[in-house]
């Protein structure tokens, strides 16, 4: 708070006080339950540019989406992680493109990532270079390449290799 990071937060004073503090965050399914349906995303940045990130996305996705676009941010802040959920009443393949664009895009700007803690997958390999420049998903794929040469474990996952 002393260095203008944080301009408000409850400290827990007692255990039960500490507990209920939990209940809010674990009793994040009533959320996902009004959302539906809805699109989750896990990405992380430094902790200075997530106001600014989440300012960006909430304008961006009200310009685009703005009678159904809705979202809530949550996460461990202290090391970066945001979890993101976002509905526009349209789980189409065309309204998910459109809200990835919006949630990764920014990224790059504020020095983040496409993922925090859930990893890649199929579903952010084509945004991986967003986070990561062509130098590193060259030595991805090197060591991909070493550590299987017969290219046998999670074929075409994060990196392809031809």
């Amino acid at each position: 708070m002393e260095d203008g990071l944080i301009t408000d937060a409850v400290l827990a004073n007692s255990g039960a006080q500490r507990q209920g503090i939990w209940a809010i965050r674990e009793d994040i399914e009533v959320l996902v339950k009004e959302l539906k349906p809805m699109f989750s995303y896990d990405i992380s940045l430094p902790i200075p540019y997530m106001d600014a990130y989440v300012a960006t996305l909430e304008q961006n996705l009200k310009a685009q989406f703005p009678q159904t676009g809705k979202m809530i941010v949550f996460g461990h802040l202290g090391d970066g992680n945001l979890h993101i959920m976002i509905t526009v009443r349209d789980d189409s393949s065309q309204s998910r493109r459109q809200v990835e664009q919006l949630v990764y895009s920014p990224l790059k700007e504020y020095g983040g990532s496409i993922s925090a803690e859930h990893g890649i997958g199929l579903e952010k390999r084509d945004y991986l270079s967003i986070s990561r420049s062509s130098e590193e998903i060259a030595l991805m794929k090197r060591m991909k390449v070493a550590l299987d040469p017969k290219l046998l474990l999670n074929r075409g996952k994060v990196v392809a290799v031809e």
